[in-house]
């Protein structure tokens, strides 16, 4: 029974190991409005009818 228990501590070790180059996650909603040039807004990204101002 003590290799079974050593086992299971080797094989958690391994696990733990496995995930600790975990990233962090952006995350964006695809809903949501992205901030930046559209195809009716100009490069600052604001609705302007006319493209002299």
């Amino acid at each position: 029974m003590a290799w079974m228990r050593s086992l299971a501590i080797v094989l958690l070790a391994g696990l733990m190991a496995a995930c600790s180059g975990a990233q962090p996650y952006q995350y964006s909603d695809n809903r949501e409005i992205p901030s930046g040039p559209g195809l009716l807004s100009g490069p600052d990204g604001e609705f302007r009818l006319d493209r002299n101002q």
